[in-house]
Parts: structure tokens; C-alpha cells; sequence
């Protein structure tokens, strides 16, 4: 037997990559999650988000946040994954990121022709903030996340 028989072509690695982000979209959305909130630097949070979206799809970044990132009370694995598919929610390939006391707002350009069918719903993406203390508003080309309690940065 060839490794070539063996070994997942192109079109495999891509199903697989696929069904991997429905799975991961499906335990995100499931009541059984254990969330543990922690302060954290918003800032690596953001990277992370992006870093993890940007695996899906190639996306650019205008970003206006203050040198000094604040601390927030997130769960560490929960937060980043939420941010990323709220970024691919917007179906743009570039992105504006702006920080404004306890806002991030998130604006989308360049719209991509398809929607990802794999990504968290939007009530799910809400809720999941809601454990963090942050409401979720979001419009047709933005969204935009408020911190129920101030922090300092």
C-alpha cells in the first residue's frame, strides 16, 4: 500500500479542519461548559482571537488600543474563541479594532462572498460574554462589546 493511499489529500485536511471547528462550535455552545474566569491582559486576548480566526481565513487588522493593555476577569481558553468567531461572524477579510474605556468596537470591511456555516450562533456567542460580564451589540458590518464593570489601564 502507497502512503499516498493512506495519507488525506488536500480535500481531506480541509473536511477535517472543518468538522474540527463544528465540534469545537458545538462543546462552546453546550450548557456543560466549566467557565473560569481569571484576570487577564485584554490585549494577548485580542491576539489570540485574532491569531485563532485568522486560521479559518486570512484577515487584516487596523488596530487602536492603548499601549498599556487593561485586565479583565476572562476565561483564558473561552474568551479568544468567542472573539474569533464573532470576527468571522462578520465576514470580512479586514477589521478595525478601537478601545474606548470599557468598549471594544469591532468594524468589518471587504466583505468575503460566504458566510462559514461552522461558526458558534450569535446567542451563543452572547451568552458566553454575558458569563464574562460583557453585552454584545452587533450590527450588520460591526459589533461592539461592553464591560458591565469599569477597569483601569
Amino acid at each position: 500500500v502507497d502512503e499516498e493511499d493512506i495519507a488525506p489529500g488536500v480535500e481531506g485536511q480541509a473536511l477535517l479542519q472543518r468538522v474540527g471547528q463544528w465540534l469545537e462550535s458545538c462543546r462552546l455552545e453546550s450548557a456543560v461548559l466549566d467557565v473560569r474566569l481569571v484576570p487577564a491582559d485584554l490585549h494577548d486576548l485580542l491576539e489570540e482571537g485574532f491569531h485563532l480566526a485568522e486560521q479559518r481565513q486570512p484577515l487584516q487588522a487596523a488596530v487602536d488600543l492603548p499601549d498599556k493593555s487593561p485586565v479583565i476577569s476572562a476565561d483564558l481558553f473561552l474568551f479568544p474563541r468567542v472573539f474569533a468567531h464573532l470576527l468571522h461572524d462578520l465576514n470580512c477579510q479586514e477589521v478595525h479594532l478601537k478601545l474606548e474605556r470599557a468598549r471594544l468596537q469591532v468594524v468589518g470591511q471587504h466583505p468575503r462572498l460566504q458566510r462559514d456555516p461552522s461558526l458558534m450562533t450569535l446567542e451563543g456567542c452572547r451568552q458566553l460574554l454575558e458569563l464574562h460580564g460583557i453585552s454584545l451589540d452587533r450590527e450588520e458590518n460591526q459589533f461592539q462589546l461592553t464591560w458591565e464593570v469599569q477597569w483601569k489601564a
